[in-house]
């Protein structure tokens, strides 16, 4: 209940059942941190991490074509 009060006042104007619905997701989410869960090398290319991983090598491809370590590494001097 405290939970569920606390996240409607986080949320907003949220409806008690789609707050409710989220903490019973958190809660089952809650009930495997006791259990090991392997993860595979294939799950880099799924979901959030598959995001992430783009914008990451993106970041890095960008610095790269643009000259911008050089810039980094002579600006003391410059």
């Amino acid at each position: 209940e405290n939970a569920t009060r606390c996240l409607c006042r986080l949320r907003g104007q949220a409806s008690p059942d789609l707050v409710s619905e989220q903490v019973n997701l958190i809660l089952e989410e809650l009930s495997y941190v006791g259990e090991e869960k392997k993860a595979g090398f294939s799950e880099i290319f799924q979901g959030k991490c598959l995001k992430a991983m783009i914008i990451g090598c993106g970041l890095v491809f960008f610095q790269q074509v643009t000259g911008q370590p050089s810039v980094l590494y002579y600006a003391a001097t410059i």
